[in-house]
């Protein structure tokens, strides 16, 4: 008989539990936006990975055919939670993603795929936030019909709880800098249609950073003519009632804008006929003023963000969206890593080790080398020949064991003093990356480490936070930083004229393979190539 009486209450019990089980979880849903759900996940399999390792990172895993398969199975772990939580997760992923080098290569490839098909949002989830944040439905607010009904325009938006405050405050910044404004564009914001959750701004026409033969095939436009929107110039207005066809008739068709395309001439071939060495200079130029001078910092420059539209004058104009993510740095900080550059320019070892000994870092070489993404040879290379003693002629297996405890143990000599260690160099080193990226694909047009050399001292001088007297002490040393830069384009004209007798690498082609070669000697593999395209 007891039985009888016990079922029914576990039952109960079971019941009241999923109950609480649902009602939480559809509180954390809607009302926490998963967060907790999240955290609870991301804890788990952190856990998880933490123990796999701790287990089985050894030269005979006991759980795991080799090394190569422990690191591959906790890539594609850490690679599932961060796409599966999303939003900010998965800019953490790609933030990783771009400094994945110092990862063992399944790492690397794995989180190469940060950057492709990015999970999408439900309409249904779009239009349930834009209902409640301003009680009226997407037809109603943008005047947009998905299912043909005429007379409605096309809506263009957007998110990220922050895109608007950065992106105002970027073109303020942007527009109060000689050295930029005119050569550089933010898309405008429109307040009245965005909120904490939706934001709504300007239509960019533009050429993708990367699409070399668009930026450089001559322009078929009218002389001291601009292509579409430069400037902020107007755009001609959509035909309505075409659109509304469309709609009515190709319900999934993407194609709605105007063909804007004009200036690519009758036969198509057309380019915007801008130089590839302005466009560059335009974007070192950009995030260089971001780090050094102005301290706030977009965290995601990748290729996909970054517009090239003709400015009247034949030069490009650089048009820079998706300001979801940014850094803000610190104003001592700002100085420590202006200093921190000009003086890895010089080979000012003593001032390099007091920088990166205050940042919590004992090995100044190899950031050095991390920060330059080439090999620094102004040090004392101990790193490199430390290792290449300890390396023995072992079966493959421990080699490899022994190569990544190595790196390991040179990744803690850099994370020494983690409470030390500024966060702000984890983004600031993604952008560069996607920088020196971009400057080696269109074949290294312009000197990138002069040129950011240059902007670090000479924020030193222009910087509203510094006393006059320090400015004037900075100036004197600018000057002279600027005698010494000379002997940068030695090296890089040297390159360009073996480029031009036939030469296929090019300046960031040898400094990559430089870096390539130095991290084999230091016991690890260092595989750039799967963030390119």
């Amino acid at each position: 008989m007891s039985d009888f009486y016990v079922r029914p209450h576990l039952l109960i019990s079971l019941w009241r539990k999923n109950a609480i089980e649902g009602v939480a979880y559809e509180v954390d849903k809607y009302f926490l936006y998963s967060s907790l759900t999240r955290s609870a996940r991301t804890f788990w399999l952190g856990s998880l990975v933490a123990t796999d390792y701790k287990i089985n990172f050894r030269a005979h895993p006991p759980l795991a055919d080799s090394i190569q398969a422990l690191h591959t199975r906790n890539a594609e772990r850490l690679f599932d939670l961060l796409r599966t939580n999303g939003g900010l997760y998965l800019k953490i992923g790609q933030a990783i993603a771009m400094q994945s080098a110092i990862l063992p290569p399944e790492f690397q490839k794995m989180f190469s795929k940060m950057f492709d098909d990015a999970p999408q949002n439900d309409w249904k989830d779009a239009e349930r936030v834009i209902l409640k944040d301003f009680g009226k439905t997407p037809e109603e607010l943008f005047g947009v019909s998905f299912t043909g009904e005429p007379n409605k325009g096309v809506m263009e938006q957007t998110d990220f709880v922050n895109e608007a405050n950065n992106a105002e405050r970027m073109a303020d910044l942007v527009a109060g800098e000689s050295r930029l404004r005119g050569r550089v564009y933010i898309p405008k914001v429109y307040r009245e249609l965005s909120s904490k959750r939706v934001m709504t701004a300007e239509w960019i026409e533009g050429v993708r950073l990367w699409d070399k033969e668009t930026l450089t095939r001559p322009w078929q436009g009218r002389w001291r003519q601009g292509s579409p929107g430069c400037r902020g110039a107007p755009l001609d207005a959509p035909n309505r009632q075409k659109i509304a066809e469309v709609i009515r008739n190709h319900p999934f068709d993407e194609h709605l804008k105007p063909n804007r395309e004009w200036w690519k001439g009758a036969n198509g071939q057309g380019g915007l006929g801008v130089s590839l060495k302005d466009t560059m200079q335009t974007m070192v130029d950009l995030f260089s003023a971001q780090m050094f001078l102005w301290g706030f910092c977009h965290c995601d420059p990748h290729p996909g963000n970054i517009f090239i539209r003709r400015l009247p004058s034949g030069k490009p104009e650089l048009v820079l969206i998706d300001h979801g993510l940014y850094v803000q740095m610190q104003p001592e900080f700002r100085h420590q890593y202006s200093l921190f550059w000009k003086s890895l320019m010089t080979f000012d070892n003593k001032t390099i080790s007091e920088i990166v000994q205050s940042w919590g870092i004992n090995n100044p070489d190899v950031f050095a080398s991390a920060t330059l993404m080439r090999p620094y040879t102004g040090g004392d290379n101990s790193t490199s020949a430390g290792i290449k003693r300890t390396m023995s002629a072992k079966e493959q297996q421990e080699r490899t064991y022994e190569m990544q405890q190595q790196m390991r143990k040179g990744i803690r000599d850099i994370l020494a003093d983690e409470k030390k260690w500024p966060r702000e160099l984890i983004f600031i080193g993604r952008n560069m990356r996607i920088v020196q990226g971009n400057n080696q694909y269109l074949g290294a047009p312009v000197n990138r480490i002069k040129i950011m050399g240059t902007w670090a001292s000479r924020s030193l001088v222009d910087s509203p936070d510094l006393s006059y007297g320090t400015k004037l002490l900075n100036l004197g040393r600018h000057l002279l930083f600027k005698f010494v830069m000379f002997s940068t384009d030695v090296v890089f004209y040297s390159s360009k004229v073996a480029q031009f007798f036939g030469r296929k690498s090019n300046l960031e082609d040898d400094m990559e393979a430089s870096m390539k070669k130095m991290a084999g000697d230091m016991g690890f593999e260092l595989n750039h190539n799967v963030f390119e395209g």
